[in-house]
């Protein structure tokens, strides 16, 4: 039996809309919660998030994944940041914004708290989104579990208490759900 292919597979061999829908979906709350960072508009958030799309359109005909995980995520990141870099000095209201200067200061420290807070939004935001997709193939109560747990941040042994299941019975469903995730996303979904 063939492998079946991954959505950036998919997107690449046959660009169906509705591969798209699904890559739209997962990645959406991610720029966004990007964007989300700054003190930005409505409109200059959603016109962003057209010009990241707008770029990754055209990258994907050229990316290749490293093997590293998040290098999908990375460039997420680094495009959402430089389109936002580039309406700062388009704009000139952005001059005036006496925490510019801290915030583009995080933007270029990988190691600073905003960064950590995108990365940990990230996570979550694309975990919520390919689970949302594929939720119908599973029992309501065990996609509450892998909420709890990957979502939520919830100790396994605390949500055995409180459910009144085995902890071997919440790992199993963990690594159930989380299978069929990496089967259907690949390397667009990570998990620790």
């Amino acid at each position: 039996m063939a492998t079946p292919l991954t959505l950036l597979e998919k997107l690449r061999s046959d660009p169906q809309p509705e591969h798209w829908d699904r890559f739209f979906k997962l990645y959406r709350p991610y720029v966004m919660s990007i964007l989300g960072k700054y003190d930005l508009q409505a409109a200059d958030r959603e016109n962003l998030f057209q010009e990241v799309m707008a770029a990754w359109c055209e990258h994907l005909k050229v990316f290749k994944h490293n093997g590293r995980p998040g290098a999908l995520r990375r460039w997420f990141t680094i495009t959402t940041r430089n389109r936002f870099l580039d309406l700062v000095r388009k704009e000139s209201r952005w001059r005036r914004q006496t925490a510019l200067g801290d915030l583009l200061a995080d933007l270029v420290d990988v190691k600073s708290e905003l960064n950590a807070y995108i990365e940990q939004k990230h996570c979550t935001a694309i975990a919520e989104a390919a689970l949302k997709l594929v939720e119908e193939r599973f029992n309501p109560d065990h996609c509450r579990v892998f909420r709890l747990v990957y979502l939520d941040g919830r100790p396994t042994d605390e949500i055995a208490r409180d459910l009144g299941i085995k902890v071997a019975n919440i790992h199993l469903i963990i690594c159930r759900i989380r299978d069929m995730l990496r089967k259907e996303f690949g390397e667009m979904i990570e998990f620790e």
